[in-house]
């Protein structure tokens, strides 16, 4: 019952006599069934015929059609140039690329070079960006900027100023060779003593929602996507990552919950420049700003936000139009089938752990597993389409990795100097050794006291 001025007393909360904690069987039947998965049988999103992602031909792959990431700049999501752009995905080239968006996105997105998209880096940082100093899972603050943290600079009610932070951390990002921010975070205060209330806004909905919108459309003009978080209900820490499930009403979850992350997307934008046509003639576009989504990673009733095809497919794709990448949360949790189910039911990039042998799926070669890859490659590119990854970049342009020569100098200097120092330090065990097993071929050495008491 929703409460109503209508029908204030009618419809008030009451106590409800004899009330106990338990859940209607129902609903404990269905808990737990995204991790049971089985990509071969499930008749909803499995490999079965009239399944819902059910596909019984292979997309068309490997065509030479001459269009690279940077082609696909200012491209509308819905054009079918697209179409041609997908057809030429190597699927067995690329595959370890591949596998890592899809299987182990460790704070970057994987290479596909048949459709020129480089390896880019993504960093977290609600008020800072980390930026590695070298190590994996190692950083450095002094190369970035610290900012207030969430609360406070929501505390300034001062939009401007929010579009302002989110463009100095795109400018940041630029500096330090960074593609995507998990970022904002747009989640409610619902109890001051939550683990992320330093990364959230306010208690309030439409507040976060205006900060956000204005954070999301700095760093977008400077080509920095945003991983917008943590879509929906994931208002608490506790029990977050034992995935718990949280419940709400429609109305409760519209009017407060998606309020936030309803304004972001729908609201923010930012101007993309880009090439036009083959004279080199250069055109700009306003386009949503909003091109990344990190769904919750707690239940959103009985299904993990992160497979849950209402809240990602229905909602934020259909009825927002959101168009762009949903990239999970950290998840450590389950086995391939898992990721398979994410790829079918809405999210395109699993953050896993930096650890290759877990980059995998059961299912890679079937038409339904590579027609949903194929989906997901769309949302991945268009993303990065958009931003700082093709600043510049002329379409047709293809990106390739490698170290300057100073670098390489300066590590075979390096070598050659740890060499030494290894061949010295031998050389003195070998003297030592060679010298207990045969003093006699070593005259004494005189002490330097008996050197001074002489003279």
């Amino acid at each position: 019952t929703i409460l109503s001025r209508a029908d204030w007393e009618g419809t008030k909360p009451q106590t409800v006599a004899n009330r106990t904690k338990s859940l209607d069987q129902k609903y404990a039947d269905q808990l737990g069934q995204d991790t049971t998965f089985a990509v071969a049988t499930d008749p909803t999103y499995g490999d079965v015929e009239g399944s819902l992602v059910y596909e019984s031909e292979q997309p068309t792959s490997g065509a030479t059609n001459g269009l690279t990431l940077a082609s696909m700049r200012g491209v509308a999501y819905d054009d079918p140039t697209w179409d041609a752009f997908l057809d030429q995905i190597d699927w067995s080239g690329d595959k370890d690329g591949i596998l890592r968006d899809f299987a182990g996105a460790s704070y970057a997105l994987g290479s596909v070079s048949s459709l020129g998209i480089p390896e880019t880096k993504i960093e977290d940082g609600a008020n800072g960006l980390k930026v590695e100093s070298g190590m994996q899972n190692s950083y450095d603050m002094s190369k970035s900027s610290s900012f207030p943290f969430g609360p406070v600079m929501a505390s300034t009610w001062n939009t401007e100023l929010l579009y302002r932070v989110g463009a100095a951390f795109g400018q940041e990002a630029l500096a330090n060779g960074i593609t995507g921010w998990y970022c904002p975070a747009v989640n409610l205060h619902r109890s001051p003593f939550s683990g992320r209330v330093f990364e959230y806004y306010s208690e309030d909905p439409v507040l976060s929602g205006a900060l956000a919108t204005q954070a999301i459309s700095g760093a977008g003009d400077q080509g920095l996507y945003v991983t917008l978080k943590h879509f929906a209900l994931n208002d608490t820490e506790t029990n977050r990552s034992n995935l718990a499930s949280v419940w709400a009403d429609e109305q409760t979850m519209r009017e407060l919950y998606f309020k936030p992350f309803e304004m972001a997307v729908k609201d923010s934008r930012m101007t993309v420049k880009y090439t036009a046509d083959e004279t080199g003639a250069t055109t700009t576009k306003v386009m949503r700003a909003t091109t990344g989504i990190m769904p919750s990673q707690a239940g959103v009733g009985t299904r993990l936000g992160t497979v849950n095809p209402n809240l990602l497919q229905n909602v934020l794709r259909g009825e927002w139009g959101f168009r762009g990448t949903v990239y999970t949360d950290y998840w450590v949790w389950g086995d391939n089938n898992f990721r398979d189910l994410c790829l079918r039911t809405g999210s395109d990039a699993y953050l896993c752990m930096y650890m290759p042998f877990m980059w995998n799926l059961n299912d890679y070669d079937s038409a339904t597993a590579r027609w949903a890859m194929r989906n997901s490659i769309h949302d991945i590119a268009y993303t990065l389409a958009n931003s700082n990854a093709t600043q510049g970049a002329a379409p047709g342009a293809t990106y390739t990795t490698s170290m300057p020569g100073w670098r390489i100098g300066a590590i075979a200097a390096t070598v050659v100097l740890w060499a030494l120092v290894g061949l010295y330090i031998w050389r003195l065990v070998a003297r030592a050794r060679d010298e207990k097993r045969h003093p006699e071929k070593y005259k004494p050495r005189r002490s330097r006291k008996a050197a001074v008491v002489k003279e």
